[in-house]
């Protein structure tokens, strides 16, 4: 498993049942894992306490790891031509376009609900959609002309590289909030604890029963490992002695992640809409 490398073409080893068990059960959790956010959203009709600018950075992440993962498994999904059952060898793949599905709602709905829908956020979230779906269509287009050719194995080398990047820089500011906060804030460590075991599930399935390339895999366990740092963190708060007040925050909380807000921010200038 390096990079410039295609993923293997043969259906003779299937993943086990506890495999399949694990990639469908990894495609069903994308899909509706993120729904009580979406509903809270609907019900409380504001996107206060999300940062579309870090939804955005995972929508990146999303789609550029979904695009490397195409230009590698191509052959896989050639093969899908002459037998289904090369589906289970794709359930990653699957797993992937559900989570860029989801972040692409949620980042939709969000500039859509006050106080980010003006023009400035929803110029964001269409820039963002739109570099998604142009990552997509240079993989697929790479691919169908020159599927595994040098081109496109250096295409997936450089955004999966670009997909590391997001996965870094789209935690860095909840690190830092956190870290500043001196506690968890709106942070619900449960759903960071499941978001971490969701990378670790992600990681067993790429990894060991599909045995994708490093171009599918590495992303998303810088993923986890960032996600995981923070939940350390909260840790270290949580079982330090409370012998000063809490901090205050200065860049916006993750979203998906909130319970309340606890640690206030001192940035206030998205409160009221400034156009529609």
């Amino acid at each position: 498993m390096t990079y410039g490398k295609c993923a293997e073409t043969t259906l003779q080893e299937l993943p086990d049942a506890f495999g399949k068990a694990v990639g469908l059960f990894l495609v069903v959790a994308s899909l509706f894992a993120s729904l009580p956010q979406v509903i809270k959203l609907i019900r409380v009709k504001t996107s206060v306490g999300v940062a579309p600018l870090t939804l955005a950075i995972i929508n990146v992440f999303a789609g550029s790891n979904l695009s490397s993962s195409l230009v590698v498994k191509w052959p896989q999904i050639q093969a899908c031509s002459t037998s289904s059952s090369c589906v289970y060898l794709l359930l990653d793949v699957l797993q992937q376009l559900a989570s860029a599905i989801v972040f692409s709602t949620l980042l939709l709905l969000v500039v859509s609900l006050p106080p980010h829908n003006t023009r400035a956020y929803r110029a964001l979230a269409t820039f963002t959609i739109s570099l998604l779906l142009s990552l997509l269509l240079a993989a697929c287009l790479l691919s169908g002309f020159s599927p595994c050719s040098h081109a496109a194995l250096d295409y997936s080398t450089s955004i999966s590289i670009l997909s590391a990047v997001c996965a870094i820089v789209a935690y860095v500011p909840q690190l830092i909030d956190t870290w500043r906060c001196g506690s968890a804030g709106s942070l619900s460590p449960l759903f960071l604890a499941i978001q971490v075991a969701g990378c670790l599930l992600v990681n067993y399935n790429q990894i060991f029963v599909n045995h994708d390339p490093a171009t599918v895999w590495v992303p998303v366990m810088v993923s986890g490992v960032m996600q995981a740092t923070i939940l350390g963190l909260i840790g270290y708060f949580r079982l330090r002695p409370r012998g000063r007040a809490t901090r205050l925050t200065s860049t916006p909380t993750l979203p998906l992640l909130m319970e309340q807000i606890d640690c206030p921010s001192r940035h206030r200038l998205d409160e009221v809409p400034r156009g529609h």
